[in-house]
């Protein structure tokens, strides 16, 4: 437990269970974990995020993680902004107070709740996709092995969109 910033030199390897709860931000390269806890008062920056197993982030500021490779489930919680290149996990709930700017997500099911603007390169699923998004959601491509249910508070773009079943509920155009 640390009341202030942290700076991980490097790749940080932990065999097991990694729980890490502090109050400033958490700074560093690689994180290798059985799986992982991580309580941040602050922002979360990282190259990368790699579990075996399920990984919990509450981040109060900003979550910046170039690559999340999670085997098993992904709960995230993130006060401010979510940047990422590349998220990989099984079950995905994702709940984020700003906008979430992102490359491609890979997942087996999405549960996605977005305060602000959601960007990606690519949403691909093996299961269902849920998005509730507070402002404009802009999806190149659209991969969704179950149904798609979008409910958006601005526009929605898309280049290419391959569900079971679409719902599509926006405030702004199409």
């Amino acid at each position: 437990e640390s009341g202030g910033d942290i700076g991980l030199p490097g790749v940080i390897f932990v065999n097991d269970d990694l729980v890490l709860v502090m109050d400033g931000d958490l700074t560093g390269g690689d994180i290798s974990a059985g799986t992982a806890d991580l309580t941040i008062g602050g922002d979360l920056t990282l190259d990368s995020l790699t579990t075996v197993g399920d990984a919990t982030l509450d981040v109060g500021g900003d979550g910046d993680v170039t690559l999340f490779d999670i085997g098993g489930d992904l709960v995230m919680d993130i006060g401010g902004n979510l940047t990422f290149d590349e998220l990989m996990s099984q079950d995905l709930t994702l709940d984020v107070g700003g906008n979430v700017y992102g490359g491609d997500v890979d997942v087996a099911t999405a549960d996605m709740n977005v305060g602000g603007d959601l960007t990606l390169d690519s949403l691909t699923t093996d299961g269902d996709a849920t998005l509730d998004v507070g402002d404009d959601t802009d999806i190149d491509s659209i991969d969704v092995g179950g149904d798609f249910v979008l409910d958006g508070g601005g526009s929605f773009k898309f280049d290419q969109l391959d569900a079971d079943k679409v719902t599509v509920d926006v405030n702004g155009t199409i």
